[in-house]
């Protein structure tokens, strides 16, 4: 409506400004047409009368002769009278005579002492100068009426592309940058179409280049191990990836506030960093979770506008760092009881304490035996670091599975007896050849053999279970023991894991080492293999592990 307001507007003012010039420019028209007509009719007529002076003319009617127009008078007045009434309203003019309210053109002659007038009317003229007028009225009212309707049609089109303009600026702000708008001339109009087309053009190139800045800055923090969040000064939440996610549920769980934007545990934490303007770096646990909290200021243009916050969940490192605390301690226990007991015999059999042969003797078997238990200890470190290390290359060959069971079964027998245990060996549906490493596997079933005899009491029974599953040869070695907690069952492949005393029935046994079941572990992975453990305390312990079929 305003634009249609506006060209009506200016329309009103070129017609007032254009009135005023046409009317002028046609009256001057009609005049200079109207002297011209005039004056070239004077000088057809004055042509035509000097023609009478160079010819003899005698009479009227030899003057009429050398006229061509029929439309001329004659009024012939002799000198000798006086004029009449019929010759009093002949007037002069610039251009023409006016008799009797008639416009003409006259001249006299003087023939035989007669005054002869002649006189030529200006009727067609007249009608001529008429038709004139009338055409440039026709002529003016056509030119305003299509100037009327050029501004109704310049309105509707200016307005109709101002209406798609508008459209299409309104899509650009709603985001809907792939439409364009026609070029069809190179009108004002156009051009402003052409460069709305080149914004969004740009728009369209700009919003691409920081999508894909923001893709790529979305998938590098995603990626991210560690988990990343940046809030504002109010603890608005404004960036966080998975990582980050993860800690927030963990401190909302705790908190039971899951509709709070932070956590007030972190909002202690990012307090300090917008008053001290610092980096700050804190230890904070979640859900059993250790987590590595990093808070840097965020700026912008010198002003402190938020808060990043990097959490590293260093569970894993910290329980590593106890491990290693563990294994100290272990490797230290292990150690001293040895040592302590080697130095209390050699003192005694120094000290003469153990004077007997017998005495001396047996001191000399506790300290060989003690001495062999700190050698195995060492090697089964060292092999378990080699295991770990990758350093240990696997001898493995073709072997026919049933001869090698069966020799398992045959190196337990006595001690089977001896123990009153029931042991079974169950092989079914196996391949006849199997490839393995036959030191190490020996060395994996003794273990478990091993730990289920020193759990499982008189009149008990182990079975050792082989059977093919897919593509793959499963191995369970099951007993009616102890068993194992529960709450001990996710460490029992830890170094030094050992079972209660309480819970090792046959006294006399060897003692373990605790990384027995460790190595075991170790030696079926690098066989591509996989190991767990099933147990129900006071009801037994089935340890199973898998070898592939090759």
């Amino acid at each position: 409506m305003f634009l249609k307001s506006v060209v009506s507007r200016t329309g009103v003012v070129y017609l007032v400004l254009l009135l005023p010039f046409y009317v002028i420019t046609s009256y001057f028209m009609l005049q200079s047409f109207e002297e011209q007509s005039v004056s070239n009719r004077m000088h057809r007529f004055n042509q035509q009368t000097e023609a009478i002076d160079a010819a003899t003319v005698d009479s009227v009617s030899d003057l009429k002769r050398h006229f061509t127009n029929p439309d001329l008078s004659f009024i012939v007045i002799d000198l000798n009278e006086e004029p009449g009434d019929d010759l009093s309203t002949v007037t002069h003019s610039p251009s023409a005579l006016h008799f009797n309210d008639q416009q003409i053109i006259a001249t006299s002659v003087v023939i035989n002492d007669q005054n002869v007038f002649i006189i030529d009317s200006m009727d067609e003229f007249n009608q001529s100068y008429q038709h004139f007028k009338m055409l440039i009225i026709v002529l003016g009212g056509l030119f305003f009426v299509s100037f009327l309707i050029y501004l109704v049609l310049t309105s509707k089109k200016i307005s109709t592309s101002i209406k798609r303009l508008r459209a299409h600026a309104l899509h650009l702000a709603n985001g809907q940058l792939e439409g364009t708008l026609p070029i069809n001339s190179q009108n004002e109009m156009d051009e402003l179409n052409m460069a709305m087309n080149r914004m969004s053009r740009q728009i369209r190139n700009e919003l691409k280049m920081l999508n894909q800045e923001k893709e790529i800055l979305y998938r590098v923090i995603s990626s991210m191990e560690d988990g990343v969040m940046t809030f504002n000064l109010d603890f608005d939440n404004l960036l966080s990836n998975h990582q980050a996610n993860r800690l927030l549920a963990d401190l909302l769980y705790e908190e039971d506030t899951s509709n709070e934007k932070c956590p007030e545990r972190l909002r202690e934490l990012i307090r300090p960093v917008i008053d001290r303007h610092q980096q700050l770096t804190h230890h904070l646990k979640a859900q059993g979770k250790d987590w590595l909290i990093t808070l840097s200021p965020l700026y912008e243009n010198d002003q402190l506008i938020g808060v990043v916050l990097l959490a590293r969940d260093i569970t894993e490192r910290v329980q590593l760092d106890q491990l290693r605390e563990a294994f100290i301690a272990n490797v230290s226990h292990e150690l001293r009881t040895p040592i302590s007991l080697i130095q209390g015999y050699s003192e005694a059999i120094i000290d003469g304490v153990a004077a007997s042969f017998e005495d001396q003797k047996s001191s000399a078997q506790i300290i060989m035996e003690e001495s062999a238990r700190m050698d195995r200890l060492v090697n089964e470190l060292l092999e378990l670091a080699k295991l770990k290390s990758g350093q240990v290359t696997l001898d493995k060959q073709t072997y026919q599975l049933t001869s090698f069971l069966d020799k398992i079964k045959n190196k337990f027998t006595d001690a089977m007896n001896r123990a009153n245990i029931v042991f079974e060996l169950e092989v079914q549906s196996i391949p006849e050849y199997v490839t393995f490493d036959y030191d190490r596997l020996d060395q994996v079933l003794t273990n478990l053999i091993d730990n289920a005899m020193r759990h499982t009491p008189a009149d008990g029974h182990i079975r050792l279970l082989i059977q093919q599953d897919n593509d793959q040869i499963s191995f369970k070695v099951e007993d009616n023991g102890t068993g194992i907690s529960k709450d001990d069952l996710p460490f029992v492949f830890e170094r030094f894991y050992k079972a209660d005393k309480a819970r090792t029935l046959h006294k006399h046994s060897k003692k373990g080492t605790g990384l027995g079941l460790s190595i075991a572990k170790q030696i079926i992975q690098a066989h591509n293999g996989t190991i767990a453990v099933q147990s129900t305390e006071g009801e037994g312990t089935t340890f199973t592990f898998t070898l592939p079929i090759e």
